[in-house]
């Protein structure tokens, strides 16, 4: 869910993120959602936050699915995929109607260090839970504030070959601790061409995320340590939550 600021740069996301392994990532999400319960029983997903469609593509071959995104640009990109079992939406969580009901929600990348607000966020996670059916697993990944604070986000620079052309990228943080967020301010660059993104990621902490998802009806069962089965501890950076809509 990267609203459109990022229409310059939508074409270039997935090969920019081309050394990401979204299938390992959505064999996890299966594995897990086998560990919590029973995946053969899930007939329709909801992804939250879908961009271009990279992990459910990995599940929509065997299962209905909708995803739904504030970016159009990302979304035409999803439906240049021609992913079977999938349908798209470009709206708001919370405007997302007349869909039914589903038996298992993702947000995968992030998404909620894109929410910059308790009321937003909560307000994301009580619309969620209004589209699943009761004992439904909700999933999603995020960037840890307790890691973050302790060790802040550093800058990087890598070079990157898209096309065959050369890109070189600079992504400089300025750190926001006192407001708990970030702002990435990216730079692909090549002899002929120069893109820019500023993107503002919010630090949610754990205990935060575990209140407002309690208050929309969800308990947490477990936060994993990134794509593993391992217990999220404060030095880890990226973690996992999976949560169960119990009201």
């Amino acid at each position: 869910m990267i609203s459109d600021n990022y229409v310059n740069l939508s074409w270039l996301y997935d090969k920019i993120h081309s050394d990401k392994d979204y299938a390992s990532e959505a064999e996890y999400i299966v594995n897990c959602a086998n560990k919590h319960g029973d995946y053969s029983k899930v007939e329709r997903i909801l992804d939250f936050g879908c961009g271009t469609c990279n992990h459910i593509e990995h599940l929509a071959n065997s299962k209905l699915c909708v995803g739904v995104d504030t970016s159009e640009s990302m979304l035409e990109i999803a439906r240049a995929k021609q992913i079977k079992n999938l349908k798209l939406h470009n709206c708001d969580i919370s405007s997302l109607v007349g869909v039914g009901k589903f038996d298992m929600c993702i947000s995968m990348f992030h998404i909620i260090n894109h929410v910059h607000t308790l009321l937003g966020l909560e307000t994301i996670f009580s619309s969620i839970n209004g589209l699943l059916r009761p004992g439904s697993l909700f999933m999603f990944d995020c960037l840890n504030a307790v890691a973050a604070l302790r060790d802040p986000p550093r800058d990087r620079a890598a070079t990157i070959k898209i096309d065959n052309e050369d890109f070189s990228y600079l992504s400089k943080c300025d750190i926001d601790l006192m407001n708990s967020c970030f702002t990435m301010n990216n730079t692909f660059s090549s002899e002929k061409s120069k893109y820019e993104h500023n993107l503002k990621q919010t630090l949610w902490t754990p205990k935060i995320i575990h209140e407002l998802l309690h208050n929309s009806g969800f308990k947490l069962i477990s936060i994993y340590k990134n794509f593993t089965f391992e217990e999220a501890g404060h030095e880890d950076y990226k973690i996992f939550f999976v949560a169960r809509k119990v009201v």
